[in-house]
């Protein structure tokens, strides 16, 4: 599915070197104002987690629409590259970073299917879908979490060479989203808490 999303993505854009990569803007958009979780982490914080956004879009594109009715390039992002920033919170604040040279007990592992950012005059869409799981980075097993997102948000472009704000609530709330998903799990939690108390 990644692979298909990347191939749509520079087909639409006829490479990524051809098109603007658009920039952050100055104040980075803090629409979750925070990913701790009450309770979370007195079960979480002693589990040595790892980040992998490898199957994650590395580039998305922000398409244009307009007068013609045809879509253009209007611009490109680092999807991963804000992926793997908030879900970097994620880990600091709940659970622990795993130390240089030691073992991971656990992997977040995000997976994007679906990324769609279009323009129409200054209001753009974005609409996104990710899989979020949590595995053991060791062995083949099943997922201790494993859950796909749907996400869409809307905002105004009033900069047309930054990254769009609805990215950032699309991004920042399946993170949230996440959190919150596995806070009310108990078979969950019970599982994560085991592996800290080895």
């Amino acid at each position: 599915m990644r692979s298909l999303c990347v191939i749509g993505i520079l087909a639409l854009a006829g490479g990524c070197a051809s098109v603007g990569e658009l920039v952050e803007p100055k104040d980075i958009p803090a629409l979750v104002t925070s990913y701790r979780i009450a309770g979370l982490g007195a079960r979480t914080g002693d589990v040595a987690t790892m980040l992998d956004v490898d199957e994650c879009t590395e580039y998305a594109i922000l398409s244009s629409v307009g007068l013609s009715g045809v879509p253009s390039v209007a611009g490109h992002f680092p999807v991963r590259q804000l992926v793997a920033r908030e879900f970097q919170k994620v880990v600091v604040g709940n659970f622990r970073t795993v130390m240089p040279e030691e073992e991971p007990k656990l992997e977040v592992r995000i997976t994007s299917n679906r990324m769609s950012v279009s323009r129409s005059w200054s209001r753009v869409k974005a609409s996104m879908s990710f899989e979020v799981q949590l595995v053991d980075p060791e062995h083949n097993r099943r997922p201790y979490f494993r859950k796909t997102y749907q996400l869409s948000s809307e905002s105004i472009q009033r900069r047309k060479d930054e990254v769009p704000i609805c990215v950032y609530s699309c991004i920042q709330n399946l993170a949230r989203n996440f959190l919150e998903d596995i806070s009310k799990d108990s078979l969950v939690l019970a599982r994560l808490r085991a592996l800290g108390g080895d």
